[in-house]
């Protein structure tokens, strides 16, 4: 009776093991999967594609197809939005310091979990109707635009978009903020972002500066508090004439991200 008891045990020990050895390989392949998909999803954001398109992609498809939703849930938590991982990112963007963009700039960066993250700043005129000459920097006195100050965090999926849109009229003597918002502002659960403000930080001169602060957070916020791993961050945006040739009027735009 004993030697059965014995004897049970071990095929138990064994069928346990079987199916750790396979939950293990399936990790192993899921991480193998999860890193090459998102290498594709990387290229797809830097040339343009939209959340929608991407989602559509073949590889992200075929992703989701593999794996159930519960092995990816386990994986993302345990290895990517796990407070380990958040602090190794946080620690890479100490590193980094304050990330500056010149006119119509678009920067990565990568981490080595495959998350990235994406900077761009854009200018366009107020009247949807005009083209707005971007190789130039140099306007119409008079004309109204917006400067999109923009951060993205990627991970499968479009985790939170942070904006800063400074609507200004250009003047010969002055820039003139009229508007500051938070844009296009988002984020995806489980991830939530609070956007503590956006201002006008100088105005009225030649040199302007609006700023927007805002946190990132990999969980959600109840009663104002964040339950979950944390990201604080500002975005800024300084507008500063350099020329004036009658009408005309040459720009310079400085995008800036700075961690805290």
């Amino acid at each position: 009776m004993k030697m059965k008891k014995i004897l049970s045990c071990i095929a138990l020990f064994f069928v346990l093991s079987l199916f750790s050895n396979q939950a293990h390989a399936n990790q192993d392949f899921l991480e193998k999967d999860y890193l090459k998909m998102m290498e594709i999803i990387k290229e797809a954001v830097i040339n343009g594609y939209t959340d929608e398109e991407i989602v559509k992609l073949q590889e992200v498809t075929k992703f989701k197809a593999d794996y159930t939703e519960e092995e990816i849930n386990d994986f993302l938590v345990d290895n990517i939005y796990d407070k380990e991982s958040e602090e190794s990112r946080r620690q890479e963007l100490e590193k980094v310091g304050g990330i500056e963009l010149s006119e119509d700039d678009k920067e990565v960066i990568e981490f080595d979990d495959g998350t990235f993250m994406v900077l761009s700043n854009q200018l366009e005129y107020e009247d949807a109707t005009l083209i707005t000459p971007f190789a130039t920097g140099t306007y119409n006195a008079g004309y109204g635009l917006i400067n999109t100050n923009k951060k993205e965090f990627w991970g499968i999926y479009l985790a939170a978009r942070a904006e800063l849109k400074t609507f200004f009229t250009l003047h010969k003597d002055k820039v003139n903020i009229t508007s500051v918002t938070r844009g296009n502002s988002t984020a995806n659960f489980p991830t939530t972002l609070q956007v503590h403000s956006t201002k006008a930080v100088t105005n009225n001169a030649k040199s302007v500066k609006s700023q927007g602060s805002y946190t990132r957070v990999n969980g959600v916020v109840i009663g104002s508090q964040p339950i979950g791993s944390t990201h604080s961050f500002d975005l800024d945006t300084t507008i500063k004439i350099t020329k004036v040739s009658g009408n005309r009027v040459t720009i310079n735009r400085n995008n800036v991200y700075r961690g805290k």
